[in-house]
């Protein structure tokens, strides 16, 4: 069965990955994966420069947020390279940020609901007079609200009036 790969794609998978000699592909997939591992750059950026690591450390123990920390650095500090507050969060994840000691956790905002007020007043549909429902006086009126979602910016108001016409027997 052709596994449909170039002759040196495979002879350099089996160089870059054997061990004492021979191919196992447990353990080159392993391999592979702390190759990769320590290729990128989690949160190094940080641990690289020590201007930089004091001062973010320094703002994290007072308390600061990583976004604050962030935009000081881009705003204010501009001897310091820039660093997002992703990075700072992989920095206080990775084995130099525990070192801190800091519990620290993404905040997660939820939207505020506006408070829904109730109306003064009001009377059900199923405690008014009984001479409403027969519709027999001119002039009693029927008026209710329709509110569409939650925050409510879709309103209509629906009236019924007796008028004292009958169109029905």
């Amino acid at each position: 069965m052709a596994i449909r790969r170039a002759v040196s794609s495979i002879s350099d998978e089996i160089k870059l990955n054997s061990v004492l000699g021979k191919y196992d592909p447990v353990k080159a997939q392993q391999k592979a994966y702390k190759r990769r591992w320590y290729a990128s750059f989690r949160g190094k950026k940080i641990v690289a420069n020590d201007a930089l690591r004091s001062f973010v450390d320094t703002a994290l123990n007072d308390g600061q947020s990583a976004a604050g920390i962030s935009g000081r650095i881009e705003n204010h500090e501009k001897h310091l390279p820039t660093v997002s507050k992703d990075t700072i969060y992989r920095y206080l994840k990775s084995a130099y940020g525990k070192l801190l000691g800091i519990k620290w956790k993404k905040r997660i905002r939820r939207k505020k609901t506006p408070k829904v007020s109730k109306l003064k007043d009001r009377v059900f549909i199923h405690e008014r007079p009984e001479i409403i429902n027969n519709r027999e006086r001119v002039g009693d009126l029927e008026a209710d609200f329709i509110v569409s979602g939650k925050s409510g910016k879709g309103v209509l108001l629906t009236s019924v009036a007796n008028c004292g016409w009958r169109f029905w027997s």
